[in-house]
């Protein structure tokens, strides 16, 4: 790449420093005459805060428009390819990401010599942080746009190789709860990658480039079936070997990636994590009342919301036998629900503003109330199980029920694991009064494709 040429980021007066100090967003500003080498443009090093260290790599590109981009990864949170702006001056040089919510704005700033990058970062709580960037070999894969399709719904996706000739196992990685794009699932997916393993990664159907369908109604089966419309593009490539095609699955993932086991044969095995052996409707008062722990109420408040979400529940679930009754029930949720709109526990109790009185349709009922252990009891292939101990989410207490159900059903080619001091998002919850970076436990995802490499064992 050539050196790029932009104008000073910020004005030589002192009194601007602080205000430029830091940039939001996905840039990384550099400034002309930069005299660092960019054989590779690829740079790998950390940050460094309070005698904690954290990896970072940077690719220097430019972008179609000629604007040149840093592409930075944090790869000890599996979060790949975020893109700073960049500016240069001489030797100095600076990089920025703005943040969402007001957070503060991610920012590289320093000075490019010879054979480093080196300077100071501030993001993430930290003000002037240190960081140190020098030239490397970037880890060399392949990538491919693909599109598949499940009847109606359009899914789109990419395909990443590992290196070599294949063919490869692979895995396909279905979504949690949020409208995800293929982007949330790059960096674990490239941990599979880096060892050997395909990984098929997509757009949730109606979010990005996945069009024809709403992922809020398509229930458990639906979903389900948009990762085997991944499976067959797969099985079709000569790159890919058929006999060794999985499905991941995190959070509510972990309902969908047994539910395509059980729908097809096609499935070879299945990883679940923090996966809930409860249905959604109870898992969801399991989690709100530890938010509302966390936010400080009492006992007595806290179980008064679980009552009345219990209630919200059942009233629901009436739909299943009795939709009249079930909406004259709904109805009168509503009415409850307006006289403790005011209360200031209404809020961390997450109870909707307003209440829909009609019953869900079919496939929506299912995502609420499909019993997990049900689905569990069809799984025939390996299962590979993994959660966090310090799980607010799910209660991962719970979770040798579906082990023991695998192995009801004569499915005893199961692992599973608990990690100390890991949360639902995969994320190690330091000791109380210990700051350090945010960080995922080095082997979650290694120790997956090792259990795929090694035969399912």
């Amino acid at each position: 790449m050539g050196k790029p040429v932009i104008s000073t980021l910020c004005p030589n007066s002192t009194g601007s420093q602080s205000l430029c100090t830091w940039f939001y967003g996905l840039s990384l500003m550099l400034i002309p005459n930069m005299v660092f080498s960019q054989s590779s443009g690829y740079y790998e090093g950390h940050i460094q805060h309070l005698q904690k260290k954290w990896a970072v790599a940077v690719e220097f590109l430019t972008g179609k428009d000629g604007t040149p981009l840093a592409m930075v990864d944090f790869p000890e949170i599996s979060a790949y390819r975020k893109a700073f702006k960049m500016q240069q001056a001489g030797s100095e040089i600076s990089f920025e990401r703005p943040q969402p919510a007001g957070r503060p704005t991610l920012l590289f700033q320093g000075f490019a010599d010879q054979d480093s990058i080196h300077g100071d970062f501030n993001g993430l709580g930290i003000e002037k942080g240190k960081f140190a960037l020098k030239p490397a070999i970037k880890f060399k894969h392949t990538e491919e746009a693909v599109t598949f399709f499940n009847d109606s719904i359009r899914l789109a996706g990419t395909l990443l190789l590992p290196p070599g000739s294949g063919p490869f196992p692979a895995v396909i990685f279905t979504h949690g709860s949020h409208p995800d794009t293929r982007d949330v699932y790059y960096g674990s997916a490239m941990h599979f990658v880096r060892n050997g393993i395909a990984a098929l990664i997509y757009d949730k159907r109606g979010v990005g480039e996945s069009t024809g369908g709403d992922y809020n109604t398509a229930g458990i089966s639906g979903l389900a079936k948009d990762a085997l419309a991944g499976l067959n593009l797969l099985n079709k490539r000569k790159l890919i070997d058929s006999t060794k095609v999985g499905i991941f699955g995190h959070s509510q993932g972990g309902w969908i990636a047994p539910m395509a086991a059980a729908l097809a044969t096609e499935v070879r095995f299945v990883i679940a994590s923090a996966a809930s052996a409860i249905n959604a409707t109870d898992q969801s008062i399991y989690h709100r009342k530890n938010i509302m722990r966390q936010d400080g109420y009492d006992t007595p408040t806290i179980e008064k919301a679980a009552a009345i979400r219990k209630k919200l529940n059942d009233a629901t679930l009436l739909c299943n036998s009795d939709p009249l009754a079930a909406e004259q029930a709904l109805l009168e949720m509503a009415r409850e629900l307006r006289v403790y709109r005011t209360k200031d526990w209404f809020e961390s109790a997450a109870f909707p503003d307003s209440l829909s009185v009609r019953c869900p349709d079919k496939s929506v009922m299912e995502l609420l109330f499909k019993d997990p252990l049900e689905i569990w009891k069809e799984v025939k292939v390996p299962v590979y199980l993994v959660w966090g101990d310090e799980d607010l989410v799910v209660p991962v207490n719970k979770g040798n029920n579906i082990i023991e159900t695998l192995k009801r059903s004569g499915n005893q080619r199961v692992r599973a694991k608990w990690i100390s001091g890991v949360d639902h998002s995969i994320l190690q919850v330091p000791p109380t009064g210990v700051w350090d970076f945010p960080r995922e436990p080095a082997s979650y995802f290694t120790d997956m494709a090792e259990w795929i490499n090694n035969g399912y064992r």
